[in-house]
């Protein structure tokens, strides 16, 4: 396994409606204090940027997995909700759909290689056994 060394950089401005900026290497985004929390609601917060995570180690998993499998596709995309209460508590919804060049008999097949993936999320699974709940849905098209 590679060691992983990521440096970020953050700024904020102001108060809670202030404004903040996230960077990380060549990626960066506006940061937001939720509009519920007093701020402005306009930039990323802290559950978009959990969800995020755990949204792009599922979809690199899975692409790994498939490259390892011979299973060739087509565009993969993620839909990803955080839901979560003004406490602690927080649940991420990803719906993944997949686009293959093979056809529906391979479906099962690949359900369980996207079931193989989420299991193999790291960030999945830290957040998992922090008592997040992550649902997985997905769909696969054929092109």
């Amino acid at each position: 396994m590679t060691d992983i060394h990521n440096k970020l950089s953050l700024t904020w401005t102001g108060g809670k409606a202030g404004a903040g900026r996230i960077t990380s290497g060549h990626i960066g985004g506006d940061l937001a204090m939720p509009a519920g929390h007093g701020g402005t609601g306009k930039g990323l917060d802290p559950k978009s940027l959990l969800a995020a995570s755990a949204a792009e180690c599922l979809i690199l998993n899975l692409v790994a997995i498939l490259e390892a499998s011979g299973v060739e596709h087509g565009p993969i995309s993620i839909e990803t909700v955080a839901q979560g209460s003004g406490g602690a508590g927080i649940a991420i919804d990803h719906h993944l759909t997949l686009s293959l060049s093979v056809d529906g008999a391979a479906n099962d097949r690949v359900g369980r290689l996207i079931e193989k993936a989420e299991a193999g999320c790291n960030i999945g699974n830290l957040l998992k056994s922090a008592g997040v709940g992550i649902d997985l849905t997905h769909s696969i098209a054929r092109i």
